[in-house]
């Protein structure tokens, strides 16, 4: 899958009392190929699958579908998703206990995929707000639940329950203040959802 041979790796943010460490080293080949074995909602969900029902795709197929969108030229519908799908991976980057999963892919998929979309969002603030807007409005009427394979992707892997909906309304707050600063027609504030930056801010 193309977004997965981009591979780079690193977002930080693996847990709360990590949340000041600065990035670790960018993994290796093979750290990306395990990765891609332990991610398994990376395999690519058919587009007509993920709008029928977003709500029950793990936070990667939500960037997949938004570069299948914005290919398609619906540049709108994928920065809705996009920024849904930050929200949703910025979460499970927030409580993965391992740095080297989505924290990882959450980079790559903001480094590529991100990329020529966020190019396009800043082409009109009005519009980059309305589709923020949208996404965070799509996001509390569907919210993530706390269960391991929907946050994690790996249904093994257990996370700090007690800890979600403090990383939730955390990630939520941090894109209505940039939603914020941007309607107000100012410089985007510096913020975790700014293109390339994978950190969330505690």
């Amino acid at each position: 899958m193309k977004y997965l041979m981009m591979s780079v790796v690193a977002l930080a943010c693996a847990a709360p009392a990590h949340a000041s460490e600065r990035f670790k080293p960018l993994p290796t080949a093979q750290d990306n190929a395990e990765m891609e074995q332990q991610i398994k909602p990376g395999q690519q969900v058919p587009l007509e699958v993920f709008l029928a029902a977003p709500e029950k795709q793990h936070w990667v197929a939500f960037y997949e579908a938004a570069d299948q969108l914005f290919a398609q030229g619906k540049k709108n519908e994928a920065l809705k998703w996009f920024y849904a799908g930050q929200i949703r991976g910025r979460v499970a980057a927030g409580l993965d206990p391992d740095s080297s999963r989505n924290n990882a892919m959450l980079v790559a998929m903001n480094s590529g995929i991100g990329a020529p979309i966020m190019d396009y969002a800043k082409s009109d603030t009005t519009n980059w707000v309305e589709q923020i807007d949208a996404a965070l409005a799509w996001d509390l009427a569907h919210p993530l639940p706390a269960d391991p394979f929907m946050v994690i992707g790996v249904s093994e892997v257990m996370f700090d329950t007690s800890n979600f909906h403090s990383v939730y309304a955390q990630v939520r707050e941090g894109l209505g203040q940039m939603r914020a600063g941007l309607a107000k027609h100012a410089a985007p504030p510096t913020s975790a959802f700014l293109p390339r930056e994978g950190r969330i801010r505690r």
